[in-house]
């Protein structure tokens, strides 16, 4: 019983949370630590071309994209946490766990398809040569993978 309540709590705090504050205003007006400016590799060469009509563009873009990717992500997680519940649970009844991984797969696809029409969006704004140097970097992360930071930090599992 006290799992339930501990589950119940976190899938509240959960949901809350990223709700308060999306983004914030420095953020939003693509201040000091906005998504562009603090990269530091990779499309650097094309942060430093852009135009002030393309990057007010680009950062009213990213903020809405953000904006929509943050409410589906909440919802994916709600959705892992109860699934985790129902695997937790006594008997778990397997139809009820297959709809609850269909409802989050779903969610994952209309993310990874936000993301890629985010990305056709951002290239439709700029010049040739920056999509030439933006399509080299969506190449060489569709072949690399994850990024070596992402491996860095992973979760380590012991044994």
């Amino acid at each position: 019983m006290k799992i339930l309540l501990y589950w119940k709590k976190v899938l509240c705090i959960s949901i809350l949370v990223p709700s308060l504050g999306v983004m914030s205003q420095a953020n939003a007006k693509g201040g000091e630590h906005s998504g562009m400016q603090s990269q530091s590799s990779g499309n650097a060469g094309i942060h430093k071309t852009l135009s002030k009509d393309q990057r007010k563009r680009l950062v009213k873009l990213r903020v809405g994209h953000r904006k929509a990717i943050s409410v589906a992500k909440v919802k994916r997680r709600k959705l892992k946490i109860e699934l985790a519940l129902l695997v937790a649970s006594d008997n778990p009844v397997t139809s009820v766990v297959t709809s609850k991984v269909n409802q989050i797969l779903a969610i994952h696809k209309s993310i990874f398809m936000a993301g890629v029409l985010h990305k056709i969006s951002v290239r439709k704004i700029l010049t040739p040569l920056q999509r030439s140097h933006f399509d080299m970097r969506v190449l060489g992360n569709a072949t690399r993978g994850r990024s070596h930071h992402k491996k860095m930090h992973r979760k380590r599992h012991p044994g």
